[in-house]
């Protein structure tokens, strides 16, 4: 029997791999240099096709059984498994537990902690809420974080370790290398932090998987929300 990606076009074909690299609608577009509402019309054929709702369906499909290539890149066969096993039934802290767990498993990442934004003297601020060494320790404003704000994500280069906010990190158990991915605000937690990196730096794929990752383990919980309050 025919897979639905089977008849998917090329453009369509495009958006699927964009997707399951985490791009929001909006990367997508500026990716293929197509508007937003050309992409979600696209989406919207692709999910009708796959049989899906969601990118986060869609990645489950992928991952199911049978559906790998038959000789499938070892990292990526480890990662749809890591993404399969997302709970969409988890609690909030269970979905936060089960990424902090498959951040671990698929990047070289020792550390992973949660943070949340609030505004301090009128300043946009991130504050830790779980995983980090010191609950409620502060990282103000500098380059990495206005960075993360203006992007949705951002890594600490090896030359601003030294630096005052390098040095924030560490005493939080973000030793070296940090990537920061933003995640949904409907958990609280709105970023993940990961770092202390085994070898000392992440690959050129670990910020795609921990963004994906994020947005699968934070829709599992907004899955469950929505569940609870039926």
């Amino acid at each position: 029997m025919e897979s639905p990606e089977q008849h998917f076009s090329h453009r369509e074909q495009q958006i699927v791999d964009l997707l399951l690299q985490a791009k929001s609608i909006k990367d997508v577009a500026i990716a293929l240099d197509l508007s937003a509402n050309t992409v979600k019309d696209y989406a919207k054929n692709i999910y009708r096709k796959a049989r899906v709702h969601s990118a986060r369906e869609l990645m489950l499909q992928v991952a199911s059984p049978g559906r790998l290539p038959p000789q499938p890149d070892t990292g990526l066969a480890q990662f749809l498994q890591t993404a399969h096993g997302l709970d969409a039934d988890a609690s909030p802290a269970e979905a936060m537990a089960q990424l902090g767990a498959a951040v671990r498993r698929c990047t070289p990442a020792r550390h992973i902690s949660f943070w949340r934004w609030v505004r301090l003297g009128g300043e946009l601020c991130l504050a830790a809420d779980a995983g980090a060494l010191r609950p409620g320790a502060c990282l103000r404003p500098s380059g990495f974080l206005r960075r993360l704000q203006a992007r949705g994500w951002a890594r600490l280069e090896r030359g601003e370790t030294e630096a005052t906010e390098g040095r924030q990190l560490a005493a939080n158990g973000l030793a070296g290398e940090v990537i920061a991915v933003q995640c949904s605000s409907t958990l609280r937690v709105h970023v993940v932090l990961a770092g202390d990196v085994v070898g000392g730096a992440f690959g050129p794929l670990d910020m795609a998987t921990i963004r994906l990752l994020a947005r699968l383990a934070y829709a599992a919980g907004d899955h469950h929300a929505a569940r609870m309050s039926a």
